[in-house]
């Protein structure tokens, strides 16, 4: 879903790509994974879908304040002014799924980290 990927890398104070880590440098990178469909409402429509983040650095310690520092602020981004990338849906809430945690260290010595947030958002009817 290109409207949360968009919504949730104008809202970071750190850059990101989508769906990739950079090969040779520290990197973030957010993806969307399969999840199952939500309820619709009478007024709008209901989705939910789900982020992977992926936090990838030389600095352990800078890999899990980041991942932790992203974590925080998207779990609480709809109780928050926040920038969308376009008004067709609006988030309802904003769950950690799965809990930061270790993943690997690769062979150039990046230590990577990831975690899942569950989001549900309404279509807003304009």
């Amino acid at each position: 879903m290109i409207w949360l990927l968009e919504t949730l890398m104008l809202n970071s104070r750190f850059p990101m790509t989508v769906d990739v880590l950079l090969k040779d440098r520290d990197s973030i990178a957010i993806r969307t994974v399969p999840t199952a469909p939500a309820q619709a409402l009478y007024i709008g429509e209901n989705k939910n879908a789900q982020i992977q983040i992926l936090v990838k650095s030389t600095d352990q310690k800078q890999a899990m304040q980041r991942i932790e520092e992203l974590v925080e602020q998207y779990k609480d981004l709809q109780r928050k002014l926040h920038l969308t990338y376009n008004n067709k849906y609006k988030i309802i809430s904003a769950d950690v799924y799965t809990e930061p945690s270790f993943v690997s260290m690769s062979e150039e010595r990046f230590y990577v980290y990831t975690t899942i947030l569950q989001f549900e958002m309404e279509r807003m009817i304009l």
